[in-house]
């Protein structure tokens, strides 16, 4: 058995934790319908209502944000489009634009089953196309929504002026300052709440002031508020973006411009400062769509990102969870303070960062209001590297939380190495350790105090490392007399010898 003794040690204990992070993936969506003139979610338009079907069912959102839906037809799309085959989503409180400013505005939808319908908020933020506030425009639209974990959601909600020039870019720009003065006013909006931002931007470049001021990347000069998960840090995008993403988004016939369209989002979600975590996935959903063809359902195309919900209720309390290198192997301990339905705990291991394994499983204790103390040993450890664990605790129900991850580090010794025998004097068997600094062949074997080998332990290639081998004096044939007896390793580089005393 191999023993990994000289090492450097990384533990990592938590107390007084929330328990397990329950983790729910929560698709958000940001979809321009078109739906500028009159009534189109009944039968008068049954091909592009039944395309919005389509578009909807394939992608299922969690939350999604209709821009320009005409202020007569929010009803309409929730009942003939998003609940066409069940009750699955909730209209959130709607605030229709003022007719003489644009016939229609922004309606946010969530599912039921993942959303408090209590909770949501909406607040409208009105915005200008000149300095003296004179002339308004499009309101930009502050949803705020808690998730049935109790991570709450801040989504601002855009739908631009359009059209090309600079006035026009101007006016883009305009809109979005009162946006970025919001949140600069009403802290603690800008530093511990966790939001996003999404819409029709209207704008196929990424040099307009209506984008680049959202921007928060310092090295720039950009000291706007979000992230743009298609951009690197620094960001390497501006420009024309109709050139850069028509390599891998196909259009309809009228060019349609998928960057219309975007998904923004502030520190806190991009780094998972508070319970929500941008997980990645960023999709602008290009035609076909499965099972439907989003160039006959609008004349925009959506977009979603994907964003992970740490729970905050949890059915277990987890108040301890350490990693520790236990000579030949790493035990892992960890303590609840209560439990409720409670199935028991997987344990996961990675070592590549890449894959998690499952390579255990302990038990729960059901429901239970004390202390209780678990542990598992990980012997399969073989090389030197950082070991990450973590633990899946998993419900009578089938549903399950992650804990947070120790690490521990092993090392190569980097010394040859031979311990003294334990225990000696030993009856019947004792334990040898050795360490090896580079790959090489490897003897170990026993002599009485004549110079005649007894037994062979080890004769064969061994990798860089530490090891134990057991001596069983009992099992030696003729079984060993008590009395002195000498161990010897011999590599072709090191040799060295022990005395040990078999004690009957």
């Amino acid at each position: 058995m191999r023993i990994l003794k000289y090492t450097t040690l990384v533990l990592l204990v938590f107390f007084q934790c929330a328990g397990f992070s329950l983790t729910t993936s929560i698709k958000i969506m940001s979809y321009n319908t078109s739906d500028k003139d009159g009534n189109v979610w009944t039968a008068t338009s049954p091909t592009r209502v039944a395309n919005l079907r389509g578009v909807i069912s394939a992608e299922n959102p969690d939350i999604i944000a209709a821009v320009e839906i005409n202020n007569d037809n929010t009803d309409a799309f929730l009942t003939n489009v998003l609940n066409y085959d069940s009750p699955t989503y909730s209209k959130g409180t709607f605030i229709a634009n003022d007719g003489s400013i644009s016939p229609n505005s922004i309606c946010l939808y969530y599912k039921t089953s993942e959303f408090n319908s209590a909770s949501f908020n909406n607040t409208i933020i009105p915005s200008y196309l000149d300095t003296t506030q004179t002339t308004r425009f499009r309101d930009i639209n502050k949803f705020t929504i808690t998730h049935n974990g109790g991570e709450t959601i801040v989504i601002y909600a855009v739908h631009l002026k359009p059209a090309g020039g600079a006035a026009n870019h101007e006016a883009r720009a305009a809109e979005i300052s009162y946006l970025l003065n919001y949140i600069s006013d009403n802290a603690p909006t800008s530093t511990s709440e966790n939001y996003i931002v999404l819409g029709d931007f209207n704008t196929n470049r990424s040099d307009e002031g209506a984008y680049m001021n959202l921007l928060y990347y310092p090295s720039l000069g950009l000291n706007g508020y979000f992230y743009d998960p298609q951009q690197t840090d620094p960001p390497s995008h501006f420009g024309d973006w109709t050139s850069f993403w028509s390599t891998s988004k196909s259009y309809s016939s009228t060019s349609r411009l998928e960057r219309f369209d975007m998904i923004l989002m502030s520190e806190n979600v991009w780094n998972g400062n508070n319970g929500i975590h941008f997980s990645g996935n960023y999709t602008v959903v290009g035609n076909p769509t499965p099972s439907a063809d989003d160039t006959l359902a609008s004349n925009h195309l959506p977009v979603y990102a994907t964003f992970d919900f740490n729970d905050a209720a949890n059915p277990v309390e987890l108040s301890f969870f350490a990693g520790v290198l236990n000579g030949d192997h790493i035990d892992l301990r960890w303590r609840t303070e209560t439990e409720v339905n409670n199935y028991g705990f997987e344990i996961e291991r990675t070592k590549d960062n890449l894959e998690w394994l499952k390579i255990g499983f302990v038990e729960g204790h059901g429901n239970s209001n004390s202390v209780k103390y678990y542990n598992y040993t990980d012997r399969d450890i073989h090389k030197s590297g950082t070991y990450k664990y973590r633990l899946k605790q998993l419900d009578n129900d089938g549903t399950y939380e992650y804990s947070d991850v120790v690490s521990v580090e092993v090392r190569v010794p980097g010394n040859f190495y031979l311990s003294q025998n334990y225990p000696n004097p030993f009856n019947p068997s004792t334990r040898i350790e050795f360490t090896i600094p580079e790959k090489q062949m490897v003897s170990l074997s026993i002599y009485n105090t004549l110079g005649e080998l007894v037994t062979e332990l080890v004769n064969e290639i061994k990798e860089a490392g530490s090891y134990s081998v057991t001596f069983d004096g009992s099992s030696v044939s003729n079984k060993l007399d008590s009395g002195v007896y000498f161990y010897r390793i011999e590599t072709p580089t090191f040799a060295n010898s022990n005395k040990m005393i078999l004690l009957k």
